[in-house]
């Protein structure tokens, strides 16, 4: 039988990219999506290895209804891959409470409800979780009030868990990407009076001379999956940006 992934916003970008490789290193795949025709289409291009199931991260029922047919569906649970977020840039004296909290929904709470949800299956299986935040979560982000602490709280919550359920075999691990070339990257640039120019000046400050691809962050991401000494770790995955 082969292992089985839930991978949240799995529709594009990051979480496509982790959906496809899965599936190549031999695992099934649920593919969390909230949008069911970009969910569907990448469904179809997977074959039987994937299952789209619709999903609302923001709704805890969603997310433990997900849970449960991924256990229908493929009868097993192996790696929960919480990758689904959103960023939207307010000051703090610009940021509701309505804003703040739809953030740390979005953001934070998904994540801690998709981890209660599947860690009585995980524990089964001797699982592991990934557990997406940023390099917005350790560095900050100007403008980024709400966004910044819910990616920190997902450092937290991910060494706080590492701790809790490595003595029942399950492992927790977080990647931290910086600047990453995905679809929504592109619409972010598209806002700009001069996207390219954004865009030259952004290739100009990382070390690598360019942003990574969700293809490589994927590969990251399967690596803290698979590696059994990885629990806790917070990997940085940023082309050497920290370094200045």
């Amino acid at each position: 039988m082969n292992r089985v992934a839930i991978v949240t916003g799995a529709g594009r970008g990051i979480g496509a990219a982790c959906a496809r490789n899965l599936v190549q290193n031999g695992y099934d795949v649920v593919l969390a999506e909230q949008n069911m025709d970009t969910g569907l289409a990448l469904e179809a291009k997977l074959g039987t290895a994937a299952k789209c199931i619709q999903t609302d991260v923001r709704l805890e029922s969603s997310l433990k209804a997900m849970v449960l047919q991924t256990i229908t569906h493929f009868g097993r649970l192996d790696l929960l891959i919480n990758n689904a977020g959103r960023n939207r840039r307010t000051p703090l004296l610009e940021t509701t409470t309505e804003t703040w909290l739809e953030m740390l929904t979005l953001n934070l709470s998904s994540v801690f409800w998709a981890c209660q949800s599947a860690m009585p299956h995980l524990i089964k299986t001797s699982g592991s979780v990934v557990n997406i935040s940023s390099l917005v979560g350790l560095q900050g982000q100007s403008e980024a009030v709400a966004y910044a602490a819910a990616k920190g709280g997902i450092i937290a919550l991910t060494k706080t868990l590492a701790l809790d359920f490595a003595p029942h075999g399950v492992r927790i691990n977080c990647l931290c990407p910086g600047d990453i070339h995905t679809p929504q990257y592109d619409e972010w640039l598209t806002e700009q009076p001069d996207g390219q120019a954004v865009l030259k000046a952004i290739h100009s400050r990382l070390p690598v001379g360019r942003m990574g691809t969700p293809e490589e962050t994927a590969e990251a991401i399967l690596f803290l999956a698979q590696n059994r000494f990885a629990n806790g770790t917070i990997l940085v995955l940023d082309g050497g940006k920290v370094l200045g």
